[in-house]
């Protein structure tokens, strides 16, 4: 993590308003201790970015067109998606940084029948690899 704090108590538009590239390079360059006594306030960001309008910006079309779209790859019926969001969440606090990020899809059209799941009450779910011999339970 890189921490840009300006000379003057106001000085922080104008670092904005040069932030490019080639500074950024600069600034990090010239970092001399990788060891730092930091302190920083508790921070908890999160941001939620649509990617629909972007991923078809680049090129990526067909998969939103229900007459077009090819999933047969990884989905057996015809299909479509709607919507694609990408989630960043970053915790800043007395011990340490933690970042993680989701990017789900939503509205995936499969034609079929569509079953309904709603978690309604308190549940229980796994992150796990298709390999059932790699369970391996953890405490929360």
């Amino acid at each position: 993590m890189y921490i840009v704090l300006p000379n003057e108590k106001n000085g922080l538009q104008k670092i904005v308003e040069n932030l490019k590239p080639e500074n950024f390079y600069q600034w990090t360059k010239r970092s001399r201790n990788p060891y730092v006594f930091v302190r920083v306030p508790v921070m908890n960001i999160s941001n939620e970015f649509q990617l629909k309008e972007n991923l078809q910006k680049l090129g990526m079309k067909d998969a939103f067109e229900e007459d077009i779209c090819n999933l047969t790859g990884m989905i057996k019926e015809p299909s479509k998606l709607d919507k694609i969001i990408h989630k960043t969440v970053m915790k800043t606090d007395e011990y340490g940084t933690e970042a993680s990020a989701a990017t789900s899809i939503y509205d995936l059209r499969c034609g079929g029948r569509i079953e309904r799941f709603k978690a309604d009450h308190p549940f229980l779910f796994f992150i796990t690899t298709n390999n059932p011999k790699d369970f391996k339970p953890i405490n929360i």
